[in-house]
């Protein structure tokens, strides 16, 4: 009978007692000196992937238990990833700390148009026989409003008895009289039978630096509003650096919170002069009229 050969669908050759001689070698029988029993070698394949195993094995034992140098390391770097750590943390709190810092300056700033906008409504013009100037509403009730200027504003027709003066602001019209004045300190008061709005007050002096606005009526100009800085003090005056001009006299000087803390009193003009305009203080205001 004839015997059909096979061939390895592999690498085509002729297979022998079914088997590829290549992928599946026959055993090959070798003499065991102690029984004379034939011994089996396993194939190059097998013996590779049981290396291969064993060092795998033998790799992940010593992951899993470093020996001292390995430990020692591991140590180190987890102490080096600590301190890292508590250095990134104590950077963030700077940071944080310079973010409020900014935060608060930022807040500091004062809204310079709402504070005007709060300021206007109690700023007034003053006309007296002689003179025009600015007054503003220092304190209010239902029975009458108290302003203040500055005496040189009503002097004229204060030296000659006559203490009428009249109030304006956009379209509002009211008969005010002058009732009490320091000349020394070149300040006065004056009544109207109306409550208008009033402003705050601080008789602390302001810090030089700090932003001040000046709002009154300059040539006439009622709700004029300029901004500048506290330059100092001199002689019991508040200097400032925000524009004023005549008609300017007797203008609250506000701070950034929208409280009095001068009353526009002058400017010094000469050759190369710029922005020095003075304020007397609340505190001066407060020592000559029992009005705080």
């Amino acid at each position: 009978m004839d015997t059909l050969t096979g061939y390895c669908t592999d690498c085509g050759q002729p297979l022998a007692d079914g088997r590829c001689p290549v992928h599946y070698p026959m055993p090959e029988q070798a003499t065991n000196a102690g029984s004379h029993m034939p011994v089996t070698r396993p194939s190059a394949p097998i013996i590779a992937s049981s290396i291969a195993l064993l060092l795998s094995l033998i790799s992940l034992g010593l992951s899993l238990r470093p020996s001292g140098s390995d430990s020692t390391l591991v140590d180190r770097t987890e102490q080096r990833l600590t301190e890292l750590h508590d250095q990134m943390i104590q950077r963030q709190r700077v940071v944080d700390e310079q973010l409020q810092t900014i935060t608060g300056r930022f807040d500091a700033i004062p809204d310079l148009v709402a504070l005007a906008a709060t300021v206007r409504p109690t700023v007034f013009k003053i006309k007296a026989r002689g003179g025009t100037g600015t007054g503003f509403v220092w304190s209010s009730s239902d029975g009458g409003s108290l302003l203040l200027t500055n005496y040189h504003v009503v002097a004229d027709g204060w030296r000659n008895g006559r203490k009428a003066v009249t109030v304006t602001s956009g379209g509002q019209r009211f008969d005010g009289r002058v009732t009490k004045v320091s000349i020394a300190e070149d300040l006065a008061l004056i009544e109207v039978d109306q409550g208008l709005p009033s402003l705050g007050h601080s008789a602390t002096l302001p810090k030089t630096g700090s932003t001040v606005l000046a709002i009154g009526a300059p040539l006439g100009l009622n709700g004029t509003v300029t901004s500048g800085i506290v330059s100092g003090t001199h002689k019991g005056q508040v200097q400032f650096s925000a524009a004023i001009s005549p008609g300017s006299s007797g203008s609250p000087l506000v701070d950034g919170n929208g409280d009095v803390v001068g009353i526009v009193s002058a400017k010094y003009i000469g050759p190369g002069a710029e922005g020095l305009g003075f304020a007397v203080p609340v505190k001066t205001v407060c020592d000559v009229f029992p009005i705080c």
